[in-house]
């Protein structure tokens, strides 16, 4: 969630504060992500019921990093439609991968504390999300030095998805329980 959230804010202010572009504008250079994170949440559980809950993930987080790095490379370049076009590997991604981490925390604990984990689980992910907007936010704070802020919280926000991804290598295919 540092990754996903962190990013979607970062980019929305350096597309208003530094491109000058209105909020409406800016918010346009989102929708075409939004489409494909349609389409990944469809796809996700499809993907996920034919090769498990590992195959989905890693292939969605690194999905969100090759958009993070495309962003980071390009964003400099000031142009919104090439950001537009970054953008959509990660909403993919990131909706390609979500459903399936919340199925493999569920499924990681009896189902009497399903409740538990899953509050434990949103919890986590609402606090990554504020921790990402508050050190991204902070790097990107002087309006002099918006880009370099921009790219390195692309960066953090890209090597701690890909480290993500690694780490869901680990996920074990679902056991079936004889009926």
């Amino acid at each position: 969630m540092v990754g996903n959230f962190g990013n979607v804010f970062v980019i929305a202010l350096y597309l208003q504060q530094h491109l000058g572009l209105s909020p409406l504008h800016a918010g346009l250079v989102f929708l075409p992500s939004a489409f494909f994170a349609i389409a990944g949440n469809l796809a996700s559980g499809v993907v996920t019921n034919r090769f498990g809950a590992r195959v989905p993930v890693v292939a969605g987080l690194l999905s969100m990093v090759v958009g993070l790095v495309a962003m980071l490379l390009t964003a400099p370049l000031g142009l919104p439609w090439l950001m537009a076009i970054c953008v959509i590997p990660i909403g993919a991604g990131g909706s390609l991968a979500m459903p399936s981490v919340t199925s493999v925390v569920l499924e990681g604990v009896p189902a009497h504390q399903a409740g538990t984990a899953s509050a434990v689980f949103n919890t986590f992910r609402q606090v990554g999300g504020a921790v990402a907007i508050a050190v991204f936010g902070a790097l990107i704070a002087d309006p002099d030095h918006i880009d370099r802020g921009l790219r390195l919280s692309l960066g953090i926000a890209a090597v701690l998805i890909f480290l993500a991804a690694v780490n869901s290598l680990r996920i074990r295919p679902r056991v079936e329980v004889p009926a």
